[in-house]
């Protein structure tokens, strides 16, 4: 008799596991489904849930980082970059998208580190090198910032809006021009590209001066059901 329960417990554990797998993968989906269709608010709700199933999900606060941001939520992303890169301290993505909502804040200095820590973990990731430029162009460092955008052209050469930035870049030097602190601006959310690096876009802004984009639906690799994961 003791066996049979022993057995019929094993079996329920077994069970409950299965379905709490699946539930996550459920909530995954609906997620991700939601950024696509940026529907940020429902896409909170899912990894809300998924946040609460599994703190050690770094995939999880990330996507939530990315819902939250697109709804205007900086801080509130921030935080849930901040928890990505605790969890896991080699995620490229957390810390490249970390030092975009660090820069929102003018937090430069830091968002550089981030910045160059993204680029140690993941050199080919062209997009940090045109993100990290519009921040050194936002902390008016902008002989750094030319040579960043130099470098997304050689892998981007048919990006219009790379050469705007650099161009804005060459003339805002000391040897050309001054800029006003105030007269800088930042782009509102737009869409990356799959490999987890920023899309550039033109600014709409009259002065055009360099804007960098932020996180989407569509950033990174994507954890089961939908891809293979990072």
């Amino acid at each position: 008799m003791k066996r049979i329960l022993v057995t019929l417990l094993v079996l329920f554990c077994g069970l409950q596991a299965a379905v709490a797998q699946y539930d996550r993968d459920v909530f995954y989906f609906r997620g991700r489904n939601a950024l696509a269709d940026g529907k940020y608010a429902q896409a909170i709700e899912n990894f809300n849930i998924l946040a609460r199933l599994d703190t050690t999900d770094y995939w999880t606060f990330f996507f939530r980082g990315i819902a939250k941001y697109n709804l205007g939520d900086i801080r509130g992303a921030q935080q849930d970059f901040d928890a990505s890169v605790h969890i896991n301290p080699v995620f490229t993505n957390g810390f490249h998208y970390r030092a975009i909502t660090l820069s929102r804040f003018g937090r430069y200095d830091e968002a550089l580190q981030d910045f160059d820590t993204a680029i140690k973990l993941r050199p080919g990731n062209i997009g940090i090198y045109f993100s990290r430029g519009v921040t050194y162009f936002l902390a008016q460092q902008f002989e750094p910032a030319v040579k960043d955008f130099d470098r997304y052209i050689k892998k981007e050469p048919r990006d219009p809006s790379a050469y705007l930035n650099r161009g804005a870049s060459y003339r805002s030097r000391p040897s050309t021009t001054t800029i006003r602190p105030s007269s800088l601006t930042a782009s509102s959310p737009r869409a990356t590209s799959a490999e987890g690096g920023c899309t550039p876009s033109a600014s709409s802004s009259r002065k055009r001066w360099p804007t960098w984009t932020t996180p989407s639906s569509s950033t990174p690799p994507t954890p089961s059901p939908i891809s293979t994961g990072p």
